[in-house]
């Protein structure tokens, strides 16, 4: 299910923009035990991985103009006219993800069939005080209180199998064009281009896997930190000639 919402403005004194909003839920069923009855909605139902829940997106374009007002000759015209700058900016919810275990002692929870999944204590487990997932920073984006290893043989656990967001991704990309006019039909353009312009860190994937000793202490060091990140600022240019 969705919902999308689309505001334009039209090209007019050589500025438009268009801004487009999508809230988006799904969710599917996945067979993963035969410990669970098919009725326990809390382990086969869980949000659609790949379903952003707010994706919203504003995209702009401006023919700067007036440059010759700053003096009517062919520098300053040549300087100051024919500028065009275009960009979109991105504020997109991140996938929805879930938690896994394993142990340091290899313990069989489920004889060797399909397992369950983690304990989950109650806690907020994006509730931390630190969630910076910086993999060289003391942070987590996940509370470790908020899990705990099963107790024993058959134990279930009790998590979704996806019942958090990743982080958010905010994006802004760049383009500013300078057109020359050289006559005879022919036209210069110099490009420039700049992806992720304020070098935002996005990180796209997370260390999702608890590691717990016989004694249920959680002892996965990078558990909650991230592992890869979109790309950084870049930045590239062109020059075109049209004949």
């Amino acid at each position: 299910n969705s919902m999308q919402v689309q505001l334009n403005r039209r090209y007019i004194r050589g500025f438009q923009f268009a801004l487009a909003y999508t809230l988006a839920k799904g969710y599917d069923r996945r067979v993963t035990s035969p410990y669970v009855a098919a009725d326990e909605d809390w382990f086969w139902r869980a949000p659609t991985a790949e379903t952003q829940l707010h994706n919203m997106t504003v995209s702009y374009s401006w023919d700067v103009r007036g440059g010759s007002r700053l003096g009517n000759n062919w520098l300053t015209g040549g300087a100051h006219d024919g500028w065009q700058l275009s960009g979109n900016t991105a504020f997109v919810s991140g996938d929805w993800a879930g938690v896994t275990f394993s142990t340091t002692d290899n313990f069989d929870f489920y004889g060797g069939g399909a397992g369950g999944r983690i304990v989950m204590t109650g806690v907020d487990p994006t509730g931390g005080d630190n969630r910076d997932p910086n993999p060289d920073g003391t942070g987590s984006y996940l509370d470790w209180k908020a899990f705990a290893r099963p107790s024993g043989r058959l134990d279930l656990g009790n998590a979704p199998a996806r019942f958090f967001r990743m982080p958010w991704i905010k994006n802004t990309d760049l383009s500013m064009f300078k057109n020359f006019e050289v006559g005879g039909g022919k036209r210069l353009q110099i490009r420039w281009e700049i992806y992720n312009l304020f070098n935002t860190v996005n990180w796209s994937a997370l260390n999702l896997n608890a590691q717990f000793n016989p004694a249920g202490e959680q002892v996965n060091a990078a558990f909650g930190k991230a592992t890869a990140a979109r790309d950084p600022r870049i930045m590239q240019g062109a020059i075109r000639f049209t004949f």
